[in-house]
């Protein structure tokens, strides 16, 4: 069976499709949007759900007899699913929950008392759960940096989904389909779908398609065309025995897996801070998980690291030591043709991170003069690294024109330079960062004026090192700072911010954190970056951004 789905309704059709009825239902009443999503799947059912044709029951003396039985098939199985979708749209209909009027987080959690309507959506999903391999399709994502030039239309047809029913026309696959292309800056819709980050991991291969089956198996499968596309879908029906392995080696045979380069994007991790012991060993398993999971993905992987500042809460001897403890985990967990990157933020060279007449710069005697230069010759990446730490008052930054000179003369030894791409490094933030829904101030900040807060903490020099970046071609920035992950353009440069690694942020829920790290994937003219944080400590990291860039 095949179901088109539009992108707003993509978490109900994973909740279904995977047996999280629960969760579904949560989901519709969580808010308003949810509400109504829920009401627009259920209004488009009908004209969204496919059953095909047996067609290889054709040519033989029982045609006619077979044909009755496509059609009664056909007919039965539309029939008993919009009879389970019209009992449901009534209980809907009829619930007192359904009315917009009430408290949505008051009904979310008294769901026990809507049994009728959860048994109803049980039903519906027992449905879907029966399919022996779940598939959805995933069509190259639209960029919003770079013209929408993809050739692969075809993986939201609905002529598509039709020919591939002609080979599944039963049971045997549920065919998930989207029906528009998502953009790269919203890809976190299809998270429900279980081990989906394996498929974001791998976005610059995409067009693909996800399988799955009842036994948690996965397979992440690039499609280059049509054929290719019915070519594994004729592999999923046929090879009943070992389906996931022949597709494996099918999808191998067609191309040679590259290798994959990642880097880890930490920052502000403030060693010596009150919660540092435990949040650093909770950021130490979630990076041994986090490379553990991209590891499984292709064995042919790099790895990085590269931190953006703030090491230790204040220049003193014991906090180094903190720090230097981790260096060494992180330097044992990575292999790549560089050390791994930092840069010093206002932590590591004042005292509370404020400039005050302040001279105790243990840490720089140990890194070294800016600006630095490392080149990646794996990924063909110069990384520009910047002390945005010369000049300001407070936490203000400042890089300097001294540094944008002595830049520039490293740059221009470079006789290749061509062929590499520019990522700049630096602590402070390029341009001001939007406060997200869990972040609060500390009690301090709440006494200041916003204008006042957000100048104590601004890069001076901004629009000066923004004109430099522009001349030189950089496109991809990496900083820090602000403690707030976000991933965000300004005039053609890609800005990409880490939050506090050890979760140093005030979280409006006090028994909440919020450890964040970002996952680079360097690929030959693109940036898969995804943001992830966990926010109760020990819950897992979850994938709060996934976007493409180009650089």
């Amino acid at each position: 069976m095949g179901y088109r789905f539009s992108l707003q309704t993509a978490n109900t059709i994973a909740n279904l499709a995977f047996g999280k009825v629960i969760s579904c239902y949560r989901d519709i009443y969580s808010d308003e949007r949810c509400y109504w999503e829920f009401k627009d799947f259920l209004d488009t059912f009908d004209e969204n759900f496919f059953v095909g044709y047996d067609e290889r029951l054709r040519n033989s003396k029982y045609d006619d007899y077979f044909d009755e039985w496509n059609h009664h098939y056909f007919r039965h199985r539309k029939e008993f699913y919009r009879e389970v979708i019209y009992d449901i749209k009534r209980e809907f209909k009829n619930s007192k929950r359904g009315e917009l009027s009430h408290n949505y987080d008051v009904v979310a959690d008294d769901f026990p008392k809507n049994r009728r309507l959860i048994g109803l959506l049980g039903v519906l999903s027992e449905l879907m759960k029966n399919c022996r391999i779940k598939s959805l399709l995933l069509p190259k994502p639209y960029m919003e940096s770079k013209s929408n030039d993809s050739n692969d239309d075809f993986m939201m047809s609905k002529e598509t989904l039709t020919r591939l029913l002609k080979l599944h026309p039963y049971d045997s696959c549920l065919i998930l389909q989207p029906k528009e292309r998502p953009n790269s800056n919203g890809l976190t819709i299809f998270d429900s779908f279980p081990h989906f980050d394996v498929a974001l991991r791998q976005l610059d291969s995409w067009s693909a398609v996800m399988f799955w089956n009842n036994r948690d198996d996965y397979v992440f499968a690039p499609v280059q065309s049509l054929n290719e596309l019915e070519e594994m879908y004729e592999i999923m029906h046929y090879e009943r025995n070992d389906s996931f392995g022949e597709l494996k080696r099918f999808v191998n045979s067609k191309r040679k897996q590259q290798a994959s380069h990642y880097y880890l994007h930490l920052s502000d991790l403030h060693f010596g801070a009150k919660t540092t012991p435990v949040n650093g060993r909770r950021l130490n398993t979630l990076v041994d998980k986090q490379i553990e999971s991209f590891s499984k993905d292709n064995v042919n992987t790099t790895l990085n690291f590269v931190i953006t500042g703030d090491v230790v809460d204040s220049p003193k001897k014991k906090n180094k030591v903190d720090y230097q403890n981790f260096y060494d985990f992180i330097n044992q967990k990575s292999h790549g043709s560089i050390d791994p990157i930092f840069v010093l933020g206002n932590h590591d060279i004042n005292n509370h991170g404020l400039s005050l007449m302040n001279t105790n710069k243990n840490l720089i005697d140990s890194i070294g003069h800016y600006p630095i230069i490392q080149i990646d010759n794996d990924i063909k990446v110069i990384f520009l690294l910047f002390n945005s730490n010369v000049g300001g008052n407070l936490a203000e930054g400042e890089i300097g024109t001294d540094q944008l000179a002595e830049m520039g003369n490293n740059l221009d030894k470079i006789k290749n330079i061509s062929d590499y791409k520019l990522v700049a490094v630096l602590h402070h933030h390029l341009t001001a960062i939007p406060d997200p829904d869990w972040h609060t101030k500390r009690w301090f900040e709440k006494l200041m004026p916003t204008n006042f807060l957000e100048k104590s903490l601004h890069l001076r020099d901004a629009d000066t090192f923004k004109e430099w970046l522009i001349r030189r071609g950089v496109k991809l920035v990496l900083h820090g700072h602000k403690h707030i992950p976000y991933i965000g353009n300004d005039d053609g440069i890609n800005i990409v911010a880490c939050g506090s690694s050890t979760g140093q942020v005030v979280n409006i829920d006090p028994k909440k954190t919020y450890i964040s790290y970002n996952l680079l994937k360097f690929n030959s003219d693109t940036v898969t970056c995804t943001l992830y944080a966990e926010d109760l400590l020990g819950s897992g990291a979850v994938d709060v951004q996934t976007s493409t860039l180009k650089y």
